[in-house]
């Protein structure tokens, strides 16, 4: 799906480049349609739902590269004119507020 929210269409042969192909292969059997590699309605459907903005897949990491802690500290070196100070902190302090609209 392309940022505006329209869905890629096919080359003039009617199908996808291998790469977009696989994705969509991938995004089919990830969320349990029939794998097909065609932008059906079913996908097309699924694929236009609103999301929370979490991963559907897990965060690889190589052992080893875990953090030793969970604690995080953050700093902020600027801030946009668009919004208050107390806006962005507290966005970064509950992220709930982010995803509200996204929620189940």
């Amino acid at each position: 799906m392309l940022p505006s929210g329209a869905v890629a269409t096919p080359a003039s042969s009617g199908e996808f480049c291998d790469g977009t192909q696989k994705a969509l292969k991938k995004f089919q059997q990830f969320s349990g349609l029939s794998v097909t590699g065609v932008l059906d309605q079913k996908t097309v459907a699924l694929m236009s739902k609103k999301r929370c903005g979490h991963l559907d897949v897990g965060a690889y990491a190589a052992q080893g590269n875990k953090w030793n802690r969970n604690n995080l500290r953050y700093g902020f070196v600027d801030f946009t004119g668009d919004l208050s100070q107390t806006a962005i902190r507290n966005a970064i302090i509950n992220p709930a507020i982010i995803n509200k609209d996204y929620a189940a």
